[in-house]
């Protein structure tokens, strides 16, 4: 399944950056996902997609670092694709670029995080990046409720928002 964000209607050729992202829905036995937060932005684990990297051993190596515990390709099922076309994204470098994000969703089993064995990055350090359980209606409330001005943020937002609604709408196909 491939979901398309073009709020802005923007053009293939309005688009100076492309990224390619990989994220994973990770489920414990209660159906808690685990979240992501990331200097206040709620994201599921996951990241960029390396050069020459493949989606999977991207995803399998994001969760590793992120969790400090190996998933394999066998334990992550294909979920959804989102196409996300972002007008006047901030990076961090205070540079402003419109860009369109392709992100690979995969669903998998909780396993645990293993702090020890974590291998966070200085600017994930720095923004306290942090990993927690939280049910899917919880979730979906907490971004819902959270009004924001911060265009990085509204971004993640959008994304996280997609998913869960696409979830919960194919949930029944998910589990069979």
């Amino acid at each position: 399944m491939e979901v398309l964000l073009n709020e802005d209607k923007l053009l293939d050729n309005d688009i100076n950056e492309r990224s390619l992202k990989v994220r994973a829905l990770l489920f414990d036995d209660n159906n808690n996902v685990l979240v992501a937060n990331y200097n206040g932005v709620l994201m599921l684990p996951g990241g960029k997609v390396d050069s020459g990297e493949n989606i999977t051993d991207a995803l399998s190596r994001e969760l590793s670092e992120e969790l400090g515990n190996v998933y394999t390709n066998d334990e992550l099922d294909y979920f959804m694709t989102l196409i996300h076309y972002q007008k006047n994204y901030p990076k961090m470098e205070d540079v402003i670029v419109n860009r369109m994000v392709k992100t690979y969703y995969y669903i998998g089993n909780y396993k645990t995080i293993n702090s020890g064995l974590q291998q966070l990055s200085e600017r994930e350090k720095k923004a306290k990046f942090r990993l927690e359980l939280i049910s899917i209606d919880e979730l979906e409330n907490i971004v819902l409720n959270n009004i924001t001005d911060n265009p990085r943020n509204k971004y993640f937002q959008d994304e996280l928002l997609e998913v869960l609604k696409n979830y919960k709408k194919n949930k029944v196909l998910i589990l069979k």
